[in-house]
C-alpha cells in the first residue's frame, strides 16, 4: 500500500512536470524573444507569474472554485506582433538590455493568453488527483517552470548566441502572434 502511493506521488510529479513542458513550448519561444526586448527580470518575472496565477486558478477550479476563462480569440496576437514590430522598426535604443523600454504587465499578458493549454491539462488533472497528491503536481510543475525559464535566461548568456536570438527577435514575435491570430489547432491540450 505504502509503495503504491510513493509510486502515485512519483507519477503526479512527473505529470507535473511534464505538463508544464508540453503545453509551455509557445510560452519558451515568447520567453527568449522577449529577454532582448523588455529584459531579462521582466520577462522571467513575467513568465513565472504566469505559470504560478495558472497553477493557483487550476488548484482553485479542482478544490471546487467555479471559474472561467474567456477565450480572447486571435486579439490577442496584437501584442506580440506589435512588440515585434516595434522592436524591428522602432529607433534603436543605446539603453543597456535591462532597461529598455517594455511593460512587465504587457509581457504577463501575453503569457497568461498563452496558457490556456496549461490550464485545460492541469485543472483536470488536479480535479482527478486525491488532494494528497496535488501538492507533487505543483512541485513537478513549479520545478519544471523553473527550469524552462532559466534555460531561456541561460540562452541570452552567450554573446553570440544573444546577438542571433536578438536580430531574431523580432521575427519570432511576429511569428508568434501570427501563430496566435491564426489559431491553427496545433495546441496540444487545446
Amino acid at each position: 500500500m505504502a509503495q503504491s502511493f510513493l509510486d502515485e506521488m512519483l507519477l503526479m510529479l512527473v505529470f507535473g512536470a511534464g505538463g508544464i513542458v508540453v503545453t509551455n513550448f509557445d510560452n519558451l519561444a515568447l520567453l527568449v524573444a522577449l529577454i532582448p526586448v523588455i529584459g531579462r527580470a521582466r520577462a522571467l518575472a513575467a513568465f513565472w507569474t504566469a505559470q504560478g496565477l495558472v497553477l493557483i486558478l487550476s488548484l482553485a477550479t479542482a478544490a471546487g472554485v467555479s471559474a472561467r476563462i474567456a477565450d480572447p480569440g486571435p486579439y490577442v496576437a496584437i501584442l506580440p506582433i506589435s512588440l515585434g514590430l516595434w522592436k524591428l522598426l522602432g529607433p534603436e535604443s543605446a539603453q543597456p538590455q535591462s532597461h529598455r523600454a517594455g511593460s512587465w504587465f504587457a509581457a504577463l499578458i501575453m503569457f497568461l493568453m498563452l496558457t490556456g493549454d496549461t490550464f485545460s491539462l492541469f485543472a483536470p488533472l488536479m480535479a482527478d488527483s486525491l488532494p494528497a497528491l496535488r501538492p507533487m503536481i505543483l512541485l513537478g510543475a513549479v520545478s519544471s517552470a523553473l527550469v524552462l525559464g532559466l534555460i531561456a535566461a541561460r540562452l541570452q548568456t552567450h554573446a553570440r548566441l544573444a546577438a542571433r536570438i536578438d536580430r531574431l527577435a523580432p521575427w519570432i514575435m511576429i511569428s508568434i502572434g501570427v501563430y496566435i491570430f491564426l489559431d491553427s489547432g496545433t495546441d496540444l491540450f487545446q
